[in-house]
């Protein structure tokens, strides 16, 4: 009877502790919580009190993306190459890594670097009836598998050019774009193009600057660049894609950050400030 009283209060008392325990490491994390946001609220007011406009929904969390990398897929090559041409189409390979496709409906030339385009025979891929050609675009992307956003139209009564930015689950790839060249309401080709064809996985485990680093580094570089800027409009998380020798592609974390006079990439670690064209 008394080694079982003794073994409750044992168990009474581990509990206790464990709850004590758990109550410290809730506590302590509550605090840091609260000092990222304290941190990311003086980074901002640095910025806001050197002129530059910021609101509050544009300050950034912490990044939680992975560095990623994909291996070329000849087979989804060949997948898109016969949506677009016919399934008759034929390949040929002419060496460094590029394999040219030709079909019915025109032909298609992929290269090791992501890179490829695309010339179409006359009313072989045409829109629908009152089909603009950002919808055409749009309808066929999804068809081919891709995830993708408009970012320039230059297209009226069927003719010009509509450029898309690959997305992956939301996320925008820097880097990888397409244009689509349209007349009288039929796609004619495809240039400027650059696209993650095959699947990406997740490689390794990256370490990432804290919030107000983020803000910091955005600041410094602009400061640096001596750029004008009146206002941060967009501070996202982003990949940007680069290949590499053997043929397939890496997805770097980055912060994609828009002023309203310049779009800017900024490295996970918040070290590196530099100027893209916004595809």
């Amino acid at each position: 009877m008394e080694s079982a009283r003794l073994k409750n209060i044992a168990i009474i008392i581990l509990l206790l502790l464990n709850a004590v325990l758990l109550s410290l490491v809730a506590l302590r994390r509550v605090q840091e919580t609260r000092a990222v946001a304290a941190a990311r609220r003086d980074a901002a007011e640095v910025i806001r009190a050197a002129g530059i406009e910021l609101s509050g929904d544009v300050l950034p969390d912490r990044m939680k993306l992975q560095p990623m990398a994909a291996a070329r897929d000849v087979a989804a090559e060949e997948r898109v190459a016969k949506k677009l041409l016919g399934r008759a189409a034929e390949q040929e390979a002419p060496g460094g890594g590029v394999y040219r496709w030709r079909g019915e409906n025109g032909s298609i030339q992929f290269h090791s670097t992501g890179e490829f385009s695309a010339r179409f025979t006359a009313d072989a891929i045409a829109a629908a009836e009152g089909q603009t050609p950002e919808e055409h675009a749009a309808q066929l992307l999804r068809a081919l598998g891709f995830e993708a956003e408009l970012t320039r139209s230059g297209a009226a009564d069927g003719t010009g050019s509509v450029t898309f930015r690959q997305t992956l689950s939301g996320v925008n790839l820097i880097g990888c774009r397409m244009t689509l060249h349209y007349s009288g309401g039929t796609l004619t080709g495809i240039s400027d193009a650059r696209w993650l064809i095959g699947s990406p996985v997740k490689r390794g485990q990256a370490a990432f600057a804290d919030p107000a680093t983020v803000l910091m580094g955005i600041y410094h570089g602009l400061t640096a660049q001596d750029e004008p800027c009146g206002a941060i409009e967009r501070i996202v998380p982003a990949y940007e894609y680069s290949a590499d020798l053997s043929g397939g592609a890496r997805l770097s974390p980055v912060w994609y950050v828009r002023t309203d006079t310049q779009t800017y990439l900024l490295d996970a670690q918040a070290t590196a400030l530099k100027r893209v064209t916004d595809q």
